[in-house]
């Protein structure tokens, strides 16, 4: 059972066939998708055709669920919440993607011009390609893709290095617009599902306790 991956939707490096394949093969009964800030699909490409996620899953032995994890707004890094087992037509999940699409383009962007005006020479269009050579969309970026550039390009060894060089620069802390957590939870469980906070120990302040009503 895995209730936290990402396909190259997201940050991940596999396509969710891959994933799904990887999973049965790994004697996984149960394979939740959670990527950043989209929510899951029901269909996917294989081979040219149009095939239901679920109904692939099930014939490789594996029960999938559809997820999301949100990277939320607060004081500290990498507060991330998954919501499971929500009804994603719920128009709440389609105007949060807009609005996140939206900023990270926004923010990528304007890391690449610090990182270039800074001696790292990191285009935007150089982002938008993909190590194969092929093009990704604006929308699809994620903050690792702009790591695996730096990294390509021979400024780190590898994007885990570049990660914590941006990480590390205050120069380079872009804050570009997140969803408040307790709205992430609010929205995941008026879609009918389960929230959860993402890898805990890889939050990287204290939080202190503050509690105040979540609607549901």
């Amino acid at each position: 059972c895995d209730l936290h991956t990402h396909s190259v939707r997201s940050d991940g490096n596999d396509t969710l066939i891959e994933l799904i394949d990887q999973a049965a093969e790994a004697g996984l009964k149960v394979l939740a998708l959670t990527d950043h800030d989209v929510r899951p699909p029901v269909e996917t490409e294989m081979d040219g055709e149009t095939i239901d996620v679920k109904a692939y899953a099930k014939q490789k032995g594996v029960a999938f669920i559809g997820g999301i994890e949100y990277s939320c707004d607060t004081d500290v890094d990498d507060v991330h919440i998954v919501g499971l087992g929500c009804d994603f037509t719920q128009p709440d999940f389609l105007a949060v993607e807009q609005a996140m699409a939206k900023s990270k383009v926004d923010a990528y962007r304007k890391l690449t011009e610090v990182l270039t005006q800074n001696g790292i020479l990191v285009d935007w269009k150089d982002v938008l390609r993909n190590a194969d050579g092929s093009s990704r969309a604006e929308d699809a970026v994620q903050r690792k893709h702009v790591f695996e550039t730096i990294a390509r390009k021979g400024y780190t060894k590898t994007w885990q290095e570049a990660k914590l060089l941006v990480r590390d620069n205050p120069d380079y802390n872009i804050r570009r617009e997140k969803i408040d957590p307790l709205d992430a939870i609010s929205i995941i469980r008026r879609a009918g599902g389960i929230a959860m906070l993402a890898h805990p120990p890889l939050i990287d302040a204290h939080i202190q306790k503050n509690v105040r009503t979540i609607d549901r």
